[in-house]
């Protein structure tokens, strides 16, 4: 068995004293991040597919198009509902969020439209259909899979044709535990026990 892990940095485990270079994310994924932790607990490889900045848009993307083996573990940490990725058929994606944009023909236009159209329902909306096709899409190929959540309040009125279910909700981890050394994302203690608390759950 594997355990698969998507996600944002939170998933990456970015700020961690193995992953925090010149104030950004490392270059590979966190030992120390809940997927590792988690694989430890289990007693099984790991692969972390966390990626720092990532929108539900692009965790769905790299869902769908990964090579499962039927007995993997598949754990989806769904993130903040305000953030996008352009999706480029030859190059790297361009995600843009609440963060400075070094594009500025880009960065710009999109926090204007950030200011003037963007709104809650809409963006959860967005999500919903990402988070539900990934549901349907794993259950057919993977014996387990699971979705977390990191701001569950974001979610908390969803459409009736949703068919999924959040595990847990992960922001807890970040606010009641120490952080990690950029003061942002979630500390090693709290990763620690947010993979103890998918573990129960599991």
């Amino acid at each position: 068995m594997r355990l698969v892990a998507f996600g944002c940095s939170n998933t990456y485990g970015q700020g961690l004293h193995d992953c925090y270079l010149n104030g950004g994310p490392g270059p590979h994924p966190s030992k120390y991040a809940w997927p590792a932790q988690l694989a430890k607990e289990l007693n099984c490889d790991v692969v972390n597919l966390g990626s720092p900045g990532a929108s539900n848009r692009y965790i769905w993307h790299r869902v769908v198009n990964f090579d499962y083996e039927p007995d993997d573990l598949v754990i989806v940490h769904w993130t903040l509902i305000h953030r996008y990725t352009v999706l480029f058929k030859d190059r790297d994606p361009l995600g843009l969020g609440l963060w400075d944009i070094v594009e500025k023909d880009i960065g710009d236009p999109w926090k204007r439209y950030i200011t003037a159209v963007d709104d809650d329902y809409d963006r959860m909306i967005e999500s919903c259909t990402f988070i539900d096709h990934a549901e349907h899409f794993l259950k057919h190929r993977v014996k387990t899979h699971k979705h977390l959540v990191f701001n569950a309040t974001e979610f908390s009125q969803l459409p009736t044709w949703c068919s999924f279910e959040f595990l847990l909700e992960s922001g807890a981890y970040n606010h009641n535990f120490p952080l990690a050394l950029d003061n942002a994302h979630t500390g090693p203690r709290g990763h620690k026990a947010l993979a103890r608390a998918i573990k129960e759950l599991l």
